[in-house]
């Protein structure tokens, strides 16, 4: 499906993953990019109701222990939404709601919604991850975000990246053989997200974050979630990803509980200038 607002065009995948294939601004530019075909390799998709990795494709979560499809044997990544199709809800010119059931993949009954709103400058999503089960269902856990591919180079030029912290001393959660974080905090590694490539997920992001292409655009990042993740290791493309919770948050105390007849929430917004 398209949205349109004046010169600009979103089109979302609504038959895989609810994801934003395209976001068409200025003269042609598309601020959305491409590392790979895989499903986790392109475009901007929602990850619920976990983002990031769950170490060996198990979680705990009030004395339960839950397996996951390994998706990234032997860890399961980014939840059980991305890859299938999704209801739109609603639907105008500039503006959609769609929704995707969370699957037999995760043991609570759950559902997922995105809302995009579109106007010739900017981009509101609200993600949910909503609990439908009953009070012997108990609380889920949930832990959000939005994984957006964005291009390396756009009209000739190198994106530079602007992560604002609150504290660069202790912003990494460090991660161990597993390359998945184990609690631990440290600096950024120097010269990083630019001058030395990372795949970092960051505590106490202070957005907006910013990617430019000096000369030809600018995005502007800003989020409700604590937490983002932080991926420059490819040539072709880039990644700053709001979300609730850093990988394997229940194994870190740090996923979100989420009651019977709730839902977990996060927004995004990205605001784009060109012709700098």
């Amino acid at each position: 499906m398209e949205l349109t607002a004046g010169a600009t065009r979103l089109v979302v995948d609504e038959a895989f993953g609810a994801r934003i294939a395209s976001l068409i601004v200025g003269t042609e530019l598309d601020l959305v990019g491409r590392y790979t075909d895989s499903p986790h390799g392109w475009g901007g998709f929602p990850m619920v109701p976990w983002a990031g990795r769950v170490r060996n494709a198990q979680l705990t979560w009030e004395g339960r222990t839950v397996e996951l499809p390994p998706n990234k044997a032997p860890h399961a990544i980014h939840g059980t939404v991305a890859r299938g199709p999704w209801q739109v809800v609603e639907a105008e010119a500039h503006r959609a709601v769609l929704r995707c059931d969370l699957g037999e993949h995760w043991p609570w009954p759950g559902h997922a919604e995105i809302h995009y709103d579109l106007t010739p400058t900017s981009l509101d999503v609200r993600l949910e991850c909503w609990n439908d089960g009953t009070a012997a269902d108990g609380s889920m856990p949930a832990w959000i975000g939005m994984h957006p591919w964005h291009p390396r180079f756009l009209g000739g030029a190198e994106a530079e990246l602007d992560v604002p912290l609150e504290d660069p001393a202790t912003a990494v959660m460090i991660r161990d053989d597993d390359g998945i974080t184990d609690g631990r905090r440290g600096p950024l590694p120097l010269g990083a997200p630019n001058r030395h490539r990372i795949d970092e997920a960051l505590v106490g992001v202070a957005w907006p974050a910013t990617i430019t292409w000096p000369g030809v655009a600018r995005l502007e990042i800003s989020s409700d979630a604590e937490y983002g993740v932080i991926f420059t290791e490819r040539d072709e493309a880039v990644c700053v990803e709001p979300q609730t919770g850093p990988p394997d948050a229940t194994a870190l105390g740090l996923a979100h509980t989420v009651q019977p007849g709730e839902a977990h929430v996060m927004t995004m917004t990205w605001r784009w200038s060109t012709a700098l």
